[in-house]
């Protein structure tokens, strides 16, 4: 993985130092949902799709399985899950035993940019790709990229973020470059790709929730930064660009959930 790769596969955690990687399981250890909610999804594919019938999805940086292990329990469908943090996997692997669909999904541990060389042309029905920022590139190399694994019918769920408003000074988690909802679609337009339908969520305030994490977040920065002192400045950093993007999605975000597909 070269430098830009790691720096991206940071990020895509809201680490904005790629030596916070090797810690970042166990920093978030305690978190299986890691931003995207399952229900949704499966709002957005059961109102839009009639059969679901010999119908394959693929996730790519699944995380813990938070969103593919709900969808498949609630549609009954196989789903694979690549992730890149053995971690990850094995989380998402005791929940699938877990809600009892150890049968429909199938786990790799692999970099989803070695995913995508093995997998493309393979036309499959559906590809998510949820809160996973730019480590497949920027916007436009994601969409694009995104588009060679579904076959022509084939649909994307893309979960990601834009500027509510096109002055972007008040951002606080800088290290991304989001764009506008306009510049979305001029991507979606340019790489033949159709907005189906989606789902926003424009919260604007701070929730039990978003404290249990930050709160869940510190401890776990406290317990490294006793292991090993001469990081906790970064562990701390970690923990503030957390907050920083708590702060940017009540404020200055839009992190809407879209159905694609090709035109």
């Amino acid at each position: 993985m070269n430098n830009q790769n790691e720096k991206n596969l940071a990020l895509s955690l809201t680490a904005e130092d790629v030596k916070l990687i090797p810690y970042l399981p166990y920093l978030l250890q305690d978190l299986w949902d890691l931003g995207t909610p399952s229900s949704e999804v499966a709002y957005l594919l059961e109102k839009n799709i009639s059969n679901f019938k010999d119908f394959k999805v693929l996730d790519l940086a699944c995380g813990k399985g938070a969103v593919s292990i709900p969808l498949a329990k609630q549609l009954q469908i196989p789903i694979t899950m690549v992730d890149i943090f053995p971690e990850f996997i094995q989380t998402a692997k005791e929940k699938a035993i877990e809600y009892n669909v150890s049968d429909l999904c199938t786990f790799r541990v692999e970099d989803v940019l070695n995913t995508l060389n093995v997998e493309k042309g393979k036309n499959w029905d559906c590809v998510l790709f949820c809160s996973a920022g730019n480590i497949l590139g920027n916007q436009k190399e994601t969409i694009a990229k995104l588009k060679t694994l579904i076959s022509p019918e084939g649909y994307i769920i893309l979960a990601d973020a834009y500027l509510l408003d096109s002055n972007s000074e008040d951002i606080r988690f800088k290290s991304c470059d989001f764009i506008t909802y306009d510049e979305w679609l001029k991507i979606f337009d340019d790489e033949g790709i159709e907005l189906i339908d989606s789902v926003d969520d424009d919260k604007k305030e701070e929730t039990d929730e978003t404290k249990l994490i930050i709160e869940l977040i510190s401890n776990r920065v406290t317990e490294l930064s006793k292991k090993h002192p001469e990081l906790k400045e970064l562990f701390e950093s970690y923990l503030q660009s957390q907050i920083n993007e708590f702060y940017d999605i009540d404020n200055n975000l839009i992190c809407p959930i879209w159905l694609l597909k090709r035109k």
